[in-house]
């Protein structure tokens, strides 16, 4: 007879909410944990770099209602706010967020029915040892049976179109989540943001919160910006028929044109589209991963617009910022960054002309999304666990390859035993793993694998 296994010791690598989540969940259930020590730079210890204070006054992308932490109590946070009625569908600040998730570490360590513990300091190694792990982080060296990976995306790769003299350059901002970018800026500065998704309109927002006077310039391939949501939750709808029959053909393109058709019926797109969320991961899974590529070279932009709405109030200052020449969007491929002086000059063709124009930033900020690529040289402790073949990179490479359960495969297609990943690093799984309602889905599906 097999003897019973012991309970796990169990290090958690980040304390965002991803990391919140799972021992949330852990504690929910009466989880059979021996202890859950947690990593994290202290600067993201109990939020993540998304709703630290840094963030500012930028409104979360998701309705109060729908961002508890654990798939049995979504509407928790709304309710420690005291909201009520409508103002419970409302969008809140992400300062709001991470008060509420500062709140909810201290009221977990307080009362977790296991030993739990945050170390303030980033996990620089993961070794291998036996059917265990080292953790290593500062002088600590903790042993431990599993390993959860939340410390969000892998870094992202460099562009191409900047050299090393522009990527060291003091006005140029790989990540601006990650320093105060907008120290010492004139406001009279042009800025120019690359890309124009919901990063862009956060980063807007905050420089204008600052007073800041130059016009702002966004640049990406389409120059789309985010859809609003509707000013009202709308009652759920079930997948339409069509849209379930076209996704049986295995087919980016018959499931996107019968969305369209689904949506174009309703006098309210947000509703048909919203149908599919629920089905989103089963519909990826199913794709073949040369459909998978397809959608990502040509229809991810369209789908991030649609899927990633941003609250209609923000939706409508974008509005105002635009009519009145705050901000410009420009549909354009960079070709070339060059420096001059303390300024970076833009080489770009605009889309559906020949000629090549330039411009001109004081400031150049990235927000072009988190799909950072399996790569040494990006972080010490993934560095590691390249080295040990403990890790591979996702086909299409988005993160790390892992299997249904978020367990980790290494560099043969094998499950690394005791060593999971979640969130962002997890993306190529399921695709849509980086909002709230998603994360803490695959946190319970972690969360029931190790207990």
């Amino acid at each position: 007879m097999t003897p019973p296994l012991s309970p796990p010791r169990v290090a958690v690598i980040g304390a965002g909410f991803s990391a919140l989540s799972l021992l949330s969940l852990w504690r929910e259930r009466g989880a059979a944990i021996a202890g859950v020590t947690v990593y994290a730079d202290a600067r993201e210890a109990y939020t993540g770099l998304a709703y630290a204070d840094s963030a500012g006054q930028s409104l979360l992308n998701t309705r109060a209602a729908d961002l508890g932490l654990t798939p049995s109590q979504p509407g928790a946070f709304a309710d420690w706010l005291g909201l009520s009625g409508l103002d419970r569908d409302g969008f809140r600040t992400r300062v709001d967020y991470g008060a509420y998730l500062r709140a909810q570490w201290s009221q977990l360590l307080a009362s977790a029915p296991f030993p739990t513990e945050v170390v303030a300091h980033r996990a620089e190694a993961v070794v291998r040892e036996g059917d265990g792990f080292i953790v290593a982080a500062g002088d600590r060296r903790d042993r431990v049976d599993t390993v959860v990976l939340a410390n969000g995306p892998l870094p992202a790769a460099p562009l191409s179109m900047l050299d090393d003299e522009v990527r060291s350059h003091p006005n140029y901002v790989d990540d601006p989540w990650r320093v105060r970018w907008s120290d010492g800026l004139d406001g009279d500065a042009p800025v120019v943001v690359l890309g124009s998704g919901l990063s862009m309109l956060d980063h807007v927002l905050h420089l204008r919160a600052r007073g800041h006077r130059a016009p702002i310039t966004a640049i990406s391939r389409h120059g789309l910006l985010p859809r609003p949501h509707p000013e009202q939750r709308l009652p759920a709808e079930a997948l339409h028929d069509d849209v379930r029959a076209a996704w049986s053909q295995r087919s980016v393109r018959a499931l996107l044109r019968t969305l369209r058709r689904a949506c174009n019926q309703r006098d309210d797109w947000h509703a048909a589209f919203d149908a599919l969320r629920p089905h989103i991961a089963e519909v990826w899974r199913a794709l073949p991963a040369a459909e998978q590529g397809r959608f990502l070279r040509h229809l991810r932009s369209y789908w991030e617009v649609h899927r990633h709405r941003c609250a209609r109030a923000l939706w409508e200052e974008q509005q105002r910022w635009i009519a009145a020449g705050e901000l410009q969007i420009v549909a354009a491929r960079v070709l070339r960054v060059r420096t001059e002086g303390d300024r970076l000059a833009l080489d770009l063709r605009r889309r559906g002309r020949a000629h090549v124009d330039t411009l001109h930033a004081q400031r150049l900020l990235r927000a072009t999304g988190i799909d950072g690529p399996l790569q040494r040289g990006a972080d010490p402790l993934i560095d590691g666990l390249i080295a040990q073949k403990l890790v591979r990179a996702h086909p299409l490479g988005l993160g790390l390859d892992v299997d249904e359960h978020n367990r980790v495969l290494d560099v043969g297609g094998s499950v690394v035993p005791g060593l999971f990943a979640l969130g962002a690093l997890a993306r190529g799984l399921l695709w849509e793993t980086t909002a709230i309602p998603e994360l803490r889905q695959r946190a319970a599906v972690v969360a029931a694998a190790i207990q």
